[in-house]
């Protein structure tokens, strides 16, 4: 998580490519004065992992809180990357979003991709070294932490956040023009 604040700009000093992957070096004084590997720092708006330098923002909102035990359906290589594909409980589900974020043995985790009752993270060489998850093979399980943010909704809206709606089913608008069909659409529902 990131707060869209920007601490300094940063120069290029060096790109270097490796198959489909390419190395940025970045100068800065703010960033590397607060450098920790393995964190993530936004360049240009973009989340990337940090081999040699960082800042402390990074990840999300991680309580420590386990949701669930998923298992390692399977891990496939993607170019220098891993992609360990994890199977939830369906119920579970509903928690993950592709570009979301999840937390897998405590390590938070950018969702790449979601189909049924899998979603899949992408580890690069330094992560998966450093990561418990770097470590295990198809069929381990892992603890679950799905995003908090996404649980508060769930919430809000179950709590009455659309009170205005007499039958749910029957009823299409909330005050404000919120409506069902419409977060529905969006994928919120």
């Amino acid at each position: 998580m990131f707060t869209g604040l920007i601490e300094e700009i940063g120069r290029v000093t060096r790109s270097q490519r490796n198959g489909e992957n390419l190395i940025l070096e970045v100068s800065s004084k703010i960033a590397a004065a607060n450098a920790a590997i393995g964190a993530s720092i936004a360049v240009n708006g973009v989340c990337l992992t940090a081999v040699s330098s960082s800042t402390p923002l990074g990840g999300h909102l991680v309580y420590g809180d386990v949701d669930c035990v998923g298992r390692i359906a399977s891990i496939r290589k993607e170019g220098i990357a891993s992609v360990y594909s994890i199977e939830l409980e369906p119920q579970w589900m509903k928690y993950i979003a592709v570009k979301g974020r999840v937390a897998i043995d405590g390590a938070s985790l950018t969702v790449m991709e979601k189909s049924g009752n899998r979603f899949g993270v992408s580890l690069i060489p330094h992560s998966a070294s450093n990561l418990v998850l770097g470590g295990m093979r198809a069929g381990d399980a892992v603890n679950i932490e799905t995003d908090i943010i996404a649980k508060y909704c769930e919430s809000l809206l179950a709590g009455g956040a659309l009170s205005a709606y007499d039958n749910r089913e029957n009823q299409t608008e909330a005050k404000g023009g919120l409506t069902l069909k419409g977060l529905a659409e969006n994928g919120f529902l």
